[in-house]
C-alpha cells in the first residue's frame, strides 16, 4: 500500500509503452563518456554557479527555456512542478496528457537518452558519495540552465545564428571551458551538410529534426558542451542537446543586420541596448594623450561633467566613467538591428 504522502512525493509520470527504434546508443553515450571526472571537475563551476544563481530570481528561473513543458511549452504555475519522463528523465511535462501527446516524438530518443543518463549516473557515482549521483546530476542540469540565462549575449547569439541559418537545418553548438558567469563561450553553427555524417551528434540531431512539432521558422537545435577546468582542458563533464523555440524578436530582424553583422557584433549591440533602454548618444574616445590606452573605447555620453563645464561624462562599455573634452570623443553610429530602425527594411518576417 502506498501512502498518500508517498503518492504526493512522486515526481515522475509512468512512461507510455515503449516502441523500440533502432538508433545508435552511442549518440548520447559518447557525448557524456568523458564525464568520469564528475564532481571533481565540476566543483569549481558549482561554486561559481552558487554565486551566479543569486542573479536569477525565482520567477526568472521559472521562465528559463529549460523549465517548460515539452508539449505545450508552458511554464509551470506558481507552486506546481513539471514531472520528468519516467524512463530517461530528460524531458518534463505538466500533465499525463501532454506526455502521451508527445510520445510519438519523444520515443525517437527516449531509449538512447536513458542509456546516456545511466552512464552519466555511473560516472557521478564514482566521484560522489554512494547514492548521491542522481542529486549531483540534477544539480549539474540546474547549473547549466542558470548559466545559459545569465551569460551576457549568449542567448542572443544562439537565437541569431539559428534564425540566420534556419534554411540550412543547422546545429548550433555552444562550448565553454566552465560554467563561470565571466566565461567566454564559443558559439558556432554547423549546417546539415557538416553535422549529418559519421559524428556522435548526428543520430540525435536527426531525431530532433524528425519530430512532428519541429518547424523551421519556429524551432532549432542546440548542443551545449562544458569542458572541465583541469590543466589538459580535454574532459567534457557535461554535454546536452535540446530543441529550442525562437524568441518573438527574431521575426523583426532586418535583412541588413542578418547580412552584415557578425554574431559577436550583434550580441554586443543587444547587450548594450539592454543596459541603455532609452535613446542615448554613443561615442568613441580619441586623441587622448595622458590616457592614450583609452583611445578607441566606446561608451555612452551622459552630458557635461558636474564639476567642469568644459568636460563631458562618458560611461564606457567596460564600466569605467571618464570625463573628457569635446575634442576627445566622436559620435558612433550604432547598427540598425530591427525593421523600422533608421529606415531599414519596410517589412519584417511574419511570425508563423
Amino acid at each position: 500500500v502506498v501512502s498518500q504522502r508517498t503518492r504526493r512525493s512522486k515526481q515522475t509520470y509512468a512512461r507510455p509503452r515503449r516502441l523500440h527504434i533502432s538508433l545508435p546508443a552511442s549518440a548520447y553515450v559518447r557525448l557524456l563518456k568523458r564525464s568520469r571526472q564528475g564532481r571533481r571537475a565540476m566543483e569549481p563551476a558549482r561554486q561559481n554557479v552558487s554565486t551566479q544563481s543569486s542573479l536569477l530570481s525565482g520567477a526568472s528561473r521559472r521562465n528559463s527555456v529549460f523549465h517548460k513543458c515539452e508539449t505545450c511549452k508552458k511554464h509551470p504555475a506558481a507552486g506546481d512542478t513539471l514531472r520528468a519522463c519516467g524512463s530517461c528523465f530528460s524531458v518534463r511535462y505538466c500533465s499525463p496528457l501532454c506526455q502521451r501527446t508527445d510520445w510519438s516524438n519523444h520515443r525517437l530518443i527516449c531509449e538512447n537518452v536513458g542509456i546516456a543518463r545511466a552512464n552519466a549516473l555511473a560516472h557521478h557515482e564514482e566521484q560522489n558519495l554512494p547514492g548521491s549521483a542522481a542529486k549531483s546530476l540534477k544539480r549539474d542540469h540546474a547549473a547549466l540552465a542558470s548559466w545559459f540565462e545569465v551569460v551576457p549575449g549568449l542567448r542572443d547569439k544562439v537565437q541569431f545564428l539559428g534564425w540566420k541559418h534556419r534554411e540550412e537545418s543547422p546545429l548550433i553548438g555552444v562550448s565553454s571551458p566552465s560554467l563561470r558567469v565571466d566565461s567566454v563561450p564559443e558559439v558556432v553553427v554547423s549546417p546539415r551538410t557538416e553535422w549529418d555524417g559519421p559524428w556522435p551528434v548526428a543520430p540525435a540531431t536527426r531525431a530532433f529534426y524528425a519530430r512532428s512539432d519541429f518547424q523551421q521558422d519556429k524551432t532549432f537545435v542546440v548542443c551545449i558542451s562544458i569542458a572541465s577546468s583541469n590543466s589538459a582542458g580535454s574532459d567534457t563533464p557535461f554535454s546536452g542537446m535540446s530543441m529550442q523555440r525562437f524568441d518573438s524578436w527574431v521575426y523583426d530582424l532586418s535583412s541588413s543586420a542578418l547580412a552584415t553583422l557578425t554574431v559577436d557584433d550583434f550580441a554586443a549591440e543587444m547587450v548594450r541596448r539592454e543596459k541603455n533602454t532609452s535613446a542615448v548618444l554613443y561615442v568613441r574616445l580619441t586623441g587622448l594623450c595622458s590616457a592614450a590606452h583609452l583611445n578607441g573605447q566606446e561608451g555612452v555620453l551622459r552630458g557635461r561633467a558636474p564639476n567642469d563645464s568644459e568636460r563631458f561624462t562618458v560611461c564606457l562599455d567596460s564600466g569605467n566613467v571618464v570625463e573628457v573634452k569635446a575634442q576627445n570623443y566622436e559620435l558612433v553610429h550604432r547598427p540598425n538591428l530591427f525593421v523600422g530602425e533608421g529606415g531599414c527594411d519596410a517589412t519584417a518576417t511574419p511570425a508563423p
